[in-house]
């Protein structure tokens, strides 16, 4: 990578004195550098670009390479063409590399950093040293090294500070930790180029964190801002102005550099970003800018794999301007859309195992599933990858995906989702009325068990009540049911209407109450009698982000948000106990004032369930029964 941006934007002001050269100039002087290990066996945790990149380089050396990657589908099929190329023994478990290695190499995405070095630790032999190279904040980092360590292993922190396939094994390398000395002499002498940085863990994770602040952050600006330069036809004007404020830099083909490298990796890239947020709260500050490249990365990733940009190898070695084009084309947001959270936290609160977000939605992407001609509104692109995502992120086992209005009653998105999901997703569609019973029987066995009836007029145009009626009797030999979204001054129109259909229903966010009123007001209780009269309705009590009138939004550490919608929340789920569900209803359609933070709102659950046994219920034993009966 060109470092004359970084060069230009910091060259004004003049080097400062760091105190962790100090310490490794201490460190250097009092360690004695020579470490008597041969390394025979290098293991490889980790098979992609870097990985195979490493393992060229230490077969040529005449080195044994054992490697591990968890990838599966076509991607195994590349892994493992490209190990018996070059004779390296890829396996299927941590464990052989841990056992069999002088040396182990963790060079994973982000989020795996810590549970590979759990995965190691319980294998590794004593005194190897586990080379931890991924972009993981300072924080993940000394979590790593705690377990490795524990393990018997000896932990080295590694941050590679530049992309390694110009450089291979010669790439700028920190090293950090207690071991970093020892651990010098042999990547030495299998073809590092390492600088060792301090004693302590986490300063070399640090260094190239901050780094990534400046140099992800600049990639994801230049595509917008050069995407957005060409949508207006100025882009021959920007690069202008921009020349003239840098002229020590070929605008032309640093853009075009910058939107290869988020072409080809920009998945990766995003996670690492977000590992760079995390550094930046572990510092104190809230990491906007972090969060905002995090996104963009995403999008352009999500765009890559839906073939919006065709090949991708091609489209990175076009110049910018044909891939500025090809991403103005690919979508068109809603003007007041607001995109989901780009990086939502870690909840505090751990679930109950075998929780089920119950209520969440898939929207294309749009190249693949299109959405339907006559929507209310266009989404961000959100698909079923990063829906399960979140779903590991949020530490929910199995989730239930709700047809959005914005596909109509084109359910090819939704039951794609299904079916990737192995067996840990269920749906509820939208039917034409049209729709035939083998259709029916094939989104039965996809994993659909219900039917959405919405009657918020400003989402869907009216579908006579006779058709949906019939609907009803057509699913209900299925064991399906009805999911129904209204809004609390609607239900008095609806009620005898929801009371003759012949399957279970549930009712969307506790039927959108107007929590400014009284709890024990005429339109609540006139809710909270319909479902005492009729044991066939359920309710879910999710969406406080719709409902609260008072707020604060769930983002930035507020822990107790939507309190005003506490009080009916808690009244449904202690007052029907079995019959309540809850969803975080990802990615959140038509919110424009807030998007909400999903970790915040699994947090939120306490104040609605606030015991044990109500919280089991509400997220496991209500959506197990009625969406996996089989168990």
């Amino acid at each position: 990578m060109s470092f004359r941006i970084t060069k230009l934007l910091c060259q004004a002001a003049p080097p400062r004195p760091v105190s962790h050269r100090m310490r490794r100039d201490a460190l250097l002087a009092g360690r004695a550098m020579s470490n008597d290990r041969h390394v025979r066996v290098i293991g490889l945790i980790g098979y992609g670009e870097v990985g195979r990149i490493f393992a060229e380089e230490f077969r040529a050396a005449g080195l044994t390479v054992c490697a591990y990657d968890r990838k599966t589908g076509r991607s195994a099929s590349e892994l493992r063409a490209h190990a018996e190329t070059h004779g390296v023994n890829l396996v299927d478990s941590h464990a052989p590399v841990a056992t069999s290695a002088d040396l182990v190499i963790s060079a994973v995405t982000a989020s795996q950093a810590v549970p590979v070095a759990h995965s190691l630790a319980c294998a590794v032999r004593p005194a190897t040293f586990v080379l931890d190279v991924n972009s993981a904040s300072p924080g993940a980092k000394r979590d790593a090294a705690s377990v490795i360590d524990a393990g018997g292993g000896r932990y080295v922190e590694g941050a590679m500070m530049t992309s390694v396939p110009p450089y291979r094994t010669k790439v700028p390398l920190l090293l950090g930790g207690p071991h970093a000395m020892d651990a010098l002499p042999v990547l030495q002498s299998i073809g590092f180029a390492p600088t060792v940085t301090t004693a302590e863990i986490g300063v070399a994770s640090a260094t190239k964190m901050v780094r990534s602040v400046m140099i992800k952050g600049l990639e994801a600006m230049v595509i917008e801002s050069f995407t957005t330069a060409r949508s207006f036809g100025v882009e021959d004007e920007l690069v202008a102005s921009l020349a003239e404020t840098f002229p020590g830099i070929d605008w032309e083909k640093q853009a075009s550099y910058f939107f290869q490298r988020v072409i080809l990796h920009g998945r990766r890239r995003a996670e690492e970003v977000r590992e760079v947020a995390q550094t930046v709260r572990e510092a104190g500050l809230h990491p906007w800018s972090s969060d905002a490249t995090a996104f963009r990365q995403d999008w352009v990733a999500d765009l890559v794999a839906d073939g919006a940009l065709g090949d991708s190898k091609t489209a990175a070695a076009s110049p910018w301007r044909t891939n500025a084009d090809l991403l103005l084309g690919a979508q068109t947001m809603s003007n007041s859309w607001l995109p989901f959270h780009p990086n939502p936290s870690s909840p505090q609160q751990t679930l109950p195992a075998g929780t089920v977000d119950a209520h969440c939605h898939v929207f294309g992407p749009s190249s693949r599933f299109p959405y339907a001609p006559g929507r209310k509104y266009t989404p961000c692109d959100a698909g079923v990858d990063r829906l399960f995502a979140l779903r590991d992120r949020l530490g929910v086992s199995r989730n239930v995906i709700v047809q959005a209005t914005c596909h109509g009653s084109d359910n090819r998105a939704m039951l794609d989702a299904l079916r990737r999901s192995g067996g840990r997703a269920r749906g509820v569609a939208t039917l034409a009325p049209d729709i035939t019973d083998a259709e029916l029987a094939d989104m039965h066995e996809a994993g659909v068990r219900g039917a959405r009836f919405n009657f918020v007029k400003r989402l869907v145009d009216f579908t006579p009540r006779a058709v949906l009626a019939e609907l009803a009797g057509r699913i209900a030999p299925l064991g399906w049911h009805v999911v129904v979204y209204f809004e609390a001054v609607d239900l008095p129109e609806l009620e005898d209407f929801f009371t003759a259909l012949p399957t279970p229903v549930i009712v969307d966010h506790m039927g959108r109450p107007d929590v400014s009123k009284p709890i024990d007001g005429p339109e609540f209780n006139r809710f909270v009698h319909f479902m005492e009269a009729n044991p066939q309705v359920w309710s879910k009590v999710s969406c406080p982000e719709r409902l609260s009138k008072t707020g604060p939004p769930a983002l930035d550490g507020e822990r107790n948000a939507y309190r005003d919608v506490v009080p009916f929340a808690r009244l449904i789920v202690e007052r029907f106990p079995d019959r309540v569900l809850w969803g975080t209803d990802w990615p959140h359609p038509n919110l424009t004032d807030h998007m909400p933070d999903d970790g915040l709102l699994v947090d939120h659950i306490r104040h609605v369930a606030a015991t044990h046994s109500l919280r089991q219920a509400l997220l496991v034993d209500n959506p197990m029964r009625l969406y996996w009966p089989e168990g």
